[in-house]
């Protein structure tokens, strides 16, 4: 009769492991939800902030006050178009022809 009482002794012995065990991870787990909760409070109140200063930095009165002040940009009096040569492709030969002729009839460079 000893051997039966002797398996039951153990395994009470290893379920009592097992649940302190159990037990153990669940809180180590809680402690890490409660970490990470902590820390996307901390990313997204980051992400509102940095929200706020970027539409800030695109605002077009900031822009021009930058260009202005740092970079010493100014707007000019008067447009003026500058009109700049097309450059000349050394193609000769059949292509080269072809090409010409299209320009010439349907106004379409390539």
């Amino acid at each position: 009769m000893k051997p039966i009482k002797s398996w039951w002794l153990i395994g009470i012995v290893l379920g009592l492991i097992v649940y302190v065990w159990i037990s153990a991870q669940c809180v180590s787990t809680g402690i890490e939800i409660s970490r990470l909760k902590f820390r996307k409070a901390e990313l997204l109140n980051l992400n509102r902030m940095t929200g706020t200063e970027i539409s800030g930095l695109r605002s077009a009165e900031r822009v021009e006050k930058m260009a202005r002040n740092d970079l010493g940009l100014v707007i000019p009096d008067k447009f003026e178009n500058i009109l700049v040569p097309e450059k000349k492709r050394a193609d000769s030969g059949f292509f080269g022809a072809a090409r010409d002729w299209i320009a010439n009839t349907i106004g379409y460079v390539f």
